[in-house]
């Protein structure tokens, strides 16, 4: 493709105006782009790694762009200028920029454990319980629990619920950190458990809540 100057200059305007956006996002942790600041909160330099980010996200949009992948939530009139500011930058200078922007992010990303502290909250109350505290339960009720960081910075993930006991009967709706159960009018140990990890990293933590039934 003729490439010409004015061209690069637009399409290197572009890219950093994309970049821009996602930095500016991140940092007023709007949308979907929340997470990634709780995570790079707890970057040795929330900075840099905000500016490896931004720059890494607006190469991919680039690219994608490029390819003529579609955005619900990005529309774009694109007309014959619109087009040649998008390819201004030769691809292979877009993979370059995002591969130095994905190895700019890797050295200031927050390292990477598990978990060590999780509490669970009944939804709808103030009632909190501290793994391997009792919960004690009516017979038959139905509760919502979410398990949460005890690190306000950290991105929990949940990654599956499990449930151990005759205390549970019926397991309802599961959404990422919060449960629906309705327990039964038997009693027994029974404990529910969570499996999470946190801030996109593969380790595993798993934390306890015992269950008892009250009995009249």
């Amino acid at each position: 493709m003729d490439r010409k100057f004015p061209h690069v200059i637009s399409g290197l305007a572009l890219y950093l105006l994309f970049s821009a956006v996602v930095g500016v996002s991140t940092a007023m942790r709007l949308s979907v782009m929340a997470p990634f600041a709780n995570w790079l909160a707890s970057s040795a330099d929330p900075r840099m790694g905000l500016v490896f980010l931004s720059l890494l996200f607006g190469g991919a949009f680039m690219i994608f762009l490029r390819l003529g992948v579609e955005f619900p939530f990005f529309k774009l009139n694109v007309g014959e200028d619109v087009k040649r500011y998008v390819a201004g930058l030769p691809m292979w200078a877009l993979f370059l920029m995002v591969a130095v922007s994905a190895l700019g992010l890797l050295k200031f990303a927050p390292s990477c454990r598990a978990p060590e502290a999780v509490y669970f909250e009944i939804l709808g109350t103030d009632t909190q319980y501290q793994p391997m505290q009792t919960l004690e339960a009516q017979p038959g009720q139905s509760l919502s629990i979410a398990a949460k960081s005890s690190d306000p910075s950290a991105q929990l993930s949940c990654l599956s619920w499990e449930f151990v006991g005759p205390a549970f009967e019926k397991m309802g709706e599961k959404s990422g950190c919060q449960v629906n159960v309705q327990f039964s009018q038997r009693s027994g140990a029974s404990f529910l458990t969570v499996v999470s990890a946190q801030n996109f990293c593969s380790q595993k933590s798993v934390f306890s809540l015992e269950v008892k039934i009250k009995t009249p």
